[in-house]
């Protein structure tokens, strides 16, 4: 299920730039990301990990870009209840770039959470995402991003799946 997520937004994404190629510069790229976690109502912290996979645009100082994420939570330190916590998004990025290379942005998306419990219970709920972040050049086809962003939920488990995240990530653009 997760690679054919994955497969899907990258089919959604790749035509999409084919009518302005000329005027922007398209870049596919892939990441690893981790973040941490702050779930609605918990004092503790769940730590996350997973990948990206998505097309940028840019033009002048413009950036643009389609993403597709899958991660899973690591750990969940106040809630023996939880035994594991899964999303997938897709999102749409726009910002600018006041210089070359670093792109300041902000996220919107959609996303699927899921969960499981250890009583062997599970939910899952679908939901918005919403961000800022900022992407660093640090090498010719390398970036660093740095992301702090809030998703929204509502379902059974709306307190442990709203969270509010900062997401840090290495990219490879293609």
């Amino acid at each position: 299920m997760r690679f054919f997520l994955l497969i899907i937004a990258v089919a959604i994404t790749i035509p999409l730039p084919a009518a302005a190629q000329n005027a922007w510069v398209r870049n596919l790229y892939i990441g690893a990301v981790a973040g941490g976690t702050e779930p609605k109502g918990d004092d503790g912290s769940a730590l996350s990990a997973g990948g990206v996979v998505g097309l940028s645009w840019t033009q002048n100082q413009l950036y643009g870009a389609v993403e597709a994420e899958y991660a899973e939570a690591l750990g969940h330190q106040n809630d023996p209840d939880i035994q594991n916590v899964t999303s997938a998004s897709i999102s749409i990025l726009a910002g600018v770039r006041p210089k070359e290379d670093i792109s300041i942005y902000g996220r919107f998306g959609f996303q699927r959470a899921a969960i499981e419990l250890t009583d062997s219970s599970s939910d899952s709920t679908l939901g918005v995402r919403i961000g800022v972040g900022t992407n660093y050049t640090i090498s010719n086809g390398f970036q660093a991003r740095a992301e702090i962003g809030h998703r929204f939920h509502n379902g059974d488990f709306d307190d442990t799946l709203s969270r509010t995240e900062v997401q840090l990530a290495i990219i490879q653009q293609f």
